[in-house]
């Protein structure tokens, strides 16, 4: 059984985004006897692209031409599979144009590619409990914890976190409250630099509300009460999204992916006010919660932080 996302639809519209400034890897075993142009990347594969970043399989037209014998990957996008006890839970990506958008059709029309990517193997979670520290979540009561962050997404999401952890850590709501403050400049200055000298200077300067050079659009002006503030009903939708896809339970670190998602909210505000709603989506998705690699140990900092403090 798929269970649909709600207020979120899609239906491709050609836009051709997820072919360009894209890193399509490809499985060698995968590409074996294909037609595909390829590069090598270090020891992996991917698709060729131009000087522009853009996949020479992409026509002027915006058309895949090795479409429908594309890679995996490609035929994936924008869908996430995730199994539960409950069923598998269909979460798509809001880097695709028309997901950010709210366009598509009905998500019957969608079955058959979804039972195919089925196939495939998908994630599964909430079948095991997850350690919380010395406390053993299980899926029942994580079902509720869900429940009640949705509702006070609006309000304050990371008081509901709180909330419901609070009794199984000894977590203080004031105790996290700084914590995912601390965290989020932190966040900031590890996108925003190439290494880590760098991400502590801008760290500090978010915090203390000065201006600082990042590596993307040098000098950047300071933002002040930069993680204060109303989130638009854009923001509740796309962060309500993020929760249902259950990207909290992905990965080896829940408490970590806890933190990853209350920090990607104050993020949201600041990039938001920094570069627009879209641009700041589109950088949580790609760099922070969804298409990103090589944060697990990061995840597990933050865990460890956490754990800290209980």
């Amino acid at each position: 059984m798929f269970i649909y996302p709600s207020d979120v639809q899609y239906t491709c519209v050609q836009c051709g985004k997820s072919c360009e400034h894209w890193r399509v890897w490809v499985d060698g075993e995968e590409a074996r006897g294909k037609s595909w142009e390829l590069e090598q990347d270090g020891p992996r594969l991917r698709l060729a692209q131009d000087d522009r970043g853009r996949c020479l399989e992409l026509t002027e037209q915006n058309l895949c031409r090795l479409h429908p014998d594309k890679p995996s990957v490609c035929r994936q996008f924008p869908f996430l599979l995730v199994e539960t006890p409950d069923g598998v839970q269909v979460g798509v990506s809001f880097r695709c144009t028309a997901v950010f958008q709210g366009k598509g059709v009905d998500w019957a029309e969608h079955e058959p590619g979804l039972r195919e990517l089925l196939e495939r193997g998908v994630p599964r979670v909430g079948f095991e409990p997850v350690a919380l520290g010395h406390y053993q979540l299980d899926w029942q009561t994580y079902k509720g914890w869900e429940a009640f962050w949705l509702e006070r997404l609006p309000y304050d999401l990371c008081d509901a976190v709180a909330s419901t952890m609070g009794a199984a850590l000894g977590l203080h709501p004031q105790s996290l409250e700084r914590l995912v403050l601390m965290l989020t400049s932190s966040a900031i200055g590890f996108l925003e630099s190439y290494n880590n000298e760098g991400a502590a200077v801008v760290a500090a300067a978010v915090a203390a509300e000065k201006e600082y050079k990042s590596s993307r659009r040098g000098w950047t002006a300071p933002i002040r009460r930069a993680f204060v503030g109303e989130m638009s009903e854009q923001a509740i939708r796309y962060l309500s999204h993020v929760i249902e896809r259950k990207n909290v339970w992905l990965g080896s670190s829940f408490l970590g992916r806890v933190l990853m998602l209350l920090t990607a909210q104050r993020m949201l505000l600041y990039y938001t006010r920094l570069e627009g709603f879209a641009l700041a989506v589109d950088r949580l998705e790609g760099e922070w919660l969804l298409h990103r690699q090589g944060l697990d140990d990061l995840e597990q900092t933050f865990e460890d932080t956490l754990l800290q403090l209980v």
